[in-house]
């Protein structure tokens, strides 16, 4: 309670009360009230601000270090102090803001910072050395050497001129020779290349199986009992029946819907495969079990489908 009227009656002799213009003061001690302004609405303290305050208001002008007078105004502190809660994260933004202000450098830049930044600048990797110059005897014997090529190996228009110089012919010859055995090399190479590459024998058992041997590994496996697996190599038999007889593209990577929607064409075919694909899914990715009597209705079903005549137009 006591801290609130003594607030009121700080607040009350700040903006009520005719103000006397407080004399100029130096600069630093001008960065120090404003300081402590910060520092008290930093921490949520209401009555040191207030306090800070009223010596802010009153100043008008500040001496600066070379005797100059500048003028200064406060008075929007004492607005956002007015109001019943004043928002005190908001002025020590806004104090903070004038502190970074005032108390940057503004002088003549540092000559010692000047100095390291040429340094810096001077140093790998914004300057690369020079590269090392070539050693005036080692162009010498280049130029030497160039010479004597070029007096025993004269250009190539003036030696086809110059009949009775033997010396020429044999640098020609020579070259002839080198150009032949670098044709035969690279000719000897080209031929490697377009050799066939003979095909690797395929892993895969049912990559060339017919539909004939299909149907009888499908018996085989019926016979050991294992009707899953004969069911799926006598729908395997079926695909490729169709496929051989051209009536159905036989393609792994389809799927057995896909092959009845490639059947649109021949609705008594795609009619004709529906039951095998349907039985198919239910044994081999259902719950569906197999004995020797359901399997041989399934057998029946992929028999029938063979026994279908072809439609004219009905190739997928």
């Amino acid at each position: 309670m006591y801290q609130r009227w003594l607030l009121c009656i700080l607040t009350l002799a700040l903006f009520w009360t005719p103000a006397a213009h407080a004399a100029p003061v130096p600069f630093e001690t001008y960065l120090r009230l404003l300081r402590e302004a910060h520092t008290a609405a930093e921490r949520g303290d209401q009555l040191g601000l207030a306090a800070v305050v009223s010596q802010l208001v009153e100043l008008e002008q500040v001496q600066l270090a070379d005797g100059r007078m500048a003028p200064v105004d406060n008075r929007w502190l004492a607005e956002a102090m007015q109001v019943q809660n004043p928002d005190l994260p908001q002025i020590a933004t806004r104090i903070g803001a004038l502190l970074d202000a005032l108390t940057a450098s503004t002088g003549p830049p540092d000559p010692a910072a000047t100095e390291r930044l040429h340094q810096i600048l001077a140093a790998p990797p914004f300057t690369q050395p020079d590269p090392p110059e070539t050693p005036q005897w080692l162009r010498d014997f280049f130029e030497w050497l160039a010479d004597m090529f070029g007096a025993i190996a004269p250009p190539v228009a003036q030696s086809a001129n110059d009949y009775s110089d033997p010396l020429a012919w044999i640098f020609v010859l020579i070259g002839l020779i080198l150009v032949a055995v670098i044709l035969f090399i690279w000719v000897r190479g080209l031929r490697r290349t377009l050799v066939p590459i003979t095909p690797m024998p395929s892993d895969d058992p049912e990559a060339h199986l017919r539909a004939d041997e299909a149907a009888q590994q499908a018996a085989e496996l019926a016979r050991q009992g294992e009707y899953r697996r004969a069911a799926r190599m006598l729908y395997l038999s079926a695909l490729l029946w169709l496929d051989e007889h051209g009536r159905l593209r036989y393609d792994r990577t389809l799927t057995n819907r896909e092959y009845l929607e490639h059947l649109n064409n021949s609705p008594h075919l795609r009619e004709g495969l529906r039951p095998v694909v349907e039985t198919f899914d239910q044994v081999w990715y259902g719950d569906v079990r197999l004995d020797a009597r359901s399997f041989a209705t399934y057998a029946g079903q992929v028999a029938a489908l063979r026994e279908l005549p072809a439609e004219r137009g009905g190739t997928s």
